[in-house]
């Protein structure tokens, strides 16, 4: 039985155990707090330890999580912040965004500097189409910690989502500034200016992050879309090509993407789509 649960018989359910036996002997809850909340807290942002979670065991450890901010008075408030971060976190991967917000609120009233809470809110700010809010989120994370390149990423991927290409484009640069070899914000950064129509640009960023991650199916499917705007069918088919052989679904999505429309009736691109 895990400690959370020893503490929880102990709190609920005081004659559960035969406290004259001998046979038990528990840590204090001080003990406990410090373990347990050190087993429940993952603010390195591990996403892949939520990604491999079972569908039950995230509503397992939000109910620990709220039995500990309910039932121990004596919590540190950085511990209770943590926790309520945590929750937020938990919330956020399992798409209840507005619940992940109200979370990482309740963690910024107690430690109003946590970057990463203002971070994490402004994502689920993000999720929500919300972007005003997301990028006032982000720029509080910035204020505290102003070389977080993926705070200034995801400003970037806000603000492109209003349609401020170049201060999108501002944003994906602080971000490389600050890690240069970023694929997402190489990729996003192209992404913007394909936006502003300044494709050979966009196709420089999109080298970068394929020199970075030469398994970057995105980047290769972004440089074929370019190309197809331009009326250079074989580079677009190439680019085309290589993303397909990454990710498969891309073959779908070309056979309706509006920037091929220009090379749609060529008959090397038609070749190339029924081939594939």
């Amino acid at each position: 039985m895990p400690e959370f649960a020893l503490r929880y018989f102990i709190r609920r359910a005081s004659d559960f155990f035969d406290w004259y036996s001998g046979v038990y002997e528990f840590p204090t809850d001080k003990d406990i707090l410090e373990r347990e909340i050190r087993r429940l807290v993952y603010l390195d942002g591990d996403l892949d330890t939520y990604q491999q979670f079972t569908p039950q065991q995230p509503q397992e450890k939000l109910a620990e999580i709220k039995a500990y901010l309910s039932d121990s008075p004596s919590l540190d408030p950085v511990r209770a912040s943590e926790l309520w971060h945590e929750k937020g976190l938990i919330h956020q991967m399992g798409k209840e965004y507005e619940q992940a917000i109200a979370s990482f609120d309740r963690a910024l009233e107690i430690k109003p500097d946590d970057h990463q809470a203002w971070y994490n809110r402004g994502v689920a700010l993000g999720n929500l189409g919300r972007f005003e809010q997301a990028i006032a989120s982000y720029d509080r994370a910035l204020e505290f910690k102003p070389d977080y390149p993926d705070a200034w990423n995801n400003r970037g991927i806000a603000l492109g989502n209003l349609g401020r290409f170049e201060q999108a484009i501002a944003s994906y640069d602080r971000a490389l500034e600050f890690k240069p070899d970023y694929p997402d914000a190489w990729n996003n950064r192209g992404i913007a200016l394909h936006n502003l129509g300044r494709f050979e640009q966009a196709i420089a960023s999109w080298d970068r992050a394929i020199k970075i991650n030469s398994n970057d199916a995105n980047a290769y499917y972004n440089k074929a879309c370019c190309y197809g705007l331009q009326n250079n069918v074989e580079l677009a088919i190439e680019n085309l090509q290589r993303a397909i052989n990454l990710d498969v679904e891309y073959q779908d999505m070309a056979k309706t993407d509006k920037d091929f429309d220009q090379i749609r009736g060529d008959e090397r691109f038609q070749s190339f789509l029924n081939r594939v």
